[in-house]
């Protein structure tokens, strides 16, 4: 059950990623490329424990994967510098459901795994509705079909980044994969977000800002560890949608940031308990499974 404690600080990490351009409101197209090139510079000290796979996929997934990140990162962030960083997790059910179904699809194993056991499937089946079904009405008044929409993509291209990164990840020397994956992942980003900010004449003195380097710190943090701890659970799950329905926890952690901040948040303490034991019960579910 590795991947699901993973998973947990996926989640975590997800949750404060937007938190903190909640909190300062900087660019998106500089804030991404920030954390990108703080992920590359981290991880460059790391590469002699680094395992590099000889299969072309996995680097071809690694490139891809990096492009997707870096469009809904933006995305995400834009909107949480709005103020709207609970809105950020819409896409998650989307994702979690989109992953969860692909997979099952796709490999003949796993369709076999829930045709034969149906206490396995129904268990994740509750667990998803109830995760949803918190997720959505754990604040309404953020949730609206616009904001949707903008998120929607977001969810779905997760989804395929999910699914790619199951597929091309070995099953031994996991974590030194894992660190080579994300380390290829963040060369990328930064690469090509540092050619398009030259292009679009984004590059400016502002991104030198104590307060711009403050920002991209945090959020470089929580991007490095939130992208090593998805890729180490995708990994290791029976199935990377479960890694994704395990994210949908982030607007609990965000409501409980707040309160222990005291800061203004009228989020609805039953949905977020809802939520909570949805995710329980997909731990469980899949523990037994496992076991």
């Amino acid at each position: 059950m590795n991947w699901a404690l993973y998973a947990v600080l996926h989640s975590l990490c997800r949750a404060f990623f937007v938190e903190t351009n909640r909190v300062y409101r900087l660019d998106s197209w500089h804030l991404t490329f920030m954390q990108a090139l703080f992920g590359f510079m981290v991880l460059t000290p790391f590469v002699p424990f680094m395992h590099w796979p000889m299969d072309v996929r996995f680097y071809f997934a690694a490139v891809i994967v990096s492009l997707i990140t870096a469009v809904g990162y933006m995305i995400q962030l834009g909107l949480a510098a709005q103020k709207t960083g609970r809105v950020t997790g819409m896409y998650m059910p989307l994702e979690a459901v989109t992953a969860t179904i692909v997979w099952i699809l796709v490999m003949p194993a796993t369709l076999e795994l829930h045709t034969n056991n149906l206490i396995l499937s129904a268990g994740v089946i509750i667990a998803f509705a109830m995760a949803t079904w918190g997720m959505i009405k754990i604040r309404q008044s953020d949730v609206s079909w616009g904001t949707f929409l903008i998120v929607a993509p977001v969810g779905v291209t997760y989804a395929v980044s999910g699914i790619a990164t199951k597929i091309v990840m070995p099953e031994t020397m996991i974590i030194p994969t894992v660190l080579s994956y994300v380390y290829v992942s963040f060369a990328v980003m930064t690469f090509v977000l540092g050619l398009v900010l030259l292009a679009k004449k984004k590059a400016d003195k502002t991104m030198l800002e104590v307060r711009a380097l403050r920002g991209g710190l945090l959020t470089g943090a929580f991007s490095v560890v939130g992208a090593l701890s998805f890729v180490a659970s995708v990994a290791m799950a029976p199935n990377p949608g479960y890694t994704s329905m395990m994210a949908m926890m982030l607007p609990v952690w965000l409501l409980i940031f707040h309160k222990a901040m005291r800061v203004e948040d009228r989020a609805h303490v039953l949905s977020a308990s809802i939520l909570t034991a949805g995710i329980v019960l997909l731990i469980i579910v899949t523990a037994i499974y496992s076991s």
